[in-house]
């Protein structure tokens, strides 16, 4: 794996790690301030159908995490492949973790 790539990837990894830890103080700040229900499923029509439980919440950092160590390890097994592959999937990777992120963080932010 070239520098550059080895330097992406290793960005990738650390800010995964910093985003998921903010996601999961956020939801652990506000845990006792979230209503019993929460606005989660967006495709849903909009009423009752898009509310759920809190604890599904959860289920944003861990399913980012774990496709971005995932992608991460992938990356390095695969590193004798095309370059510009690696980084476009490490990029990806990384706007995928920023969205879900920041989708927590406006849905939490909302409910407070």
């Amino acid at each position: 794996m070239s520098e550059a790539l080895e330097k992406l990837s290793k960005y990738q990894l650390r800010f995964t790690m910093a985003t998921s830890a903010v996601s999961i103080s956020v939801l652990l700040l506000a845990w006792s301030h979230l209503p019993p229900e929460v606005p989660l499923l967006y495709n849903n029509p909009w009423g009752q159908e898009q509310l759920v439980a809190p604890i599904w919440l959860w289920s944003l950092p861990v399913i980012s995490l774990l496709i971005n160590v995932a992608v991460f390890i992938v990356s390095k097994k695969i590193s004798d492949l095309d370059p510009v592959l690696i980084g476009i999937i490490l990029s990806t990777a990384i706007m995928f973790q920023i969205i879900l992120n920041l989708g927590l963080w406006r849905i939490v932010g909302s409910m407070l």
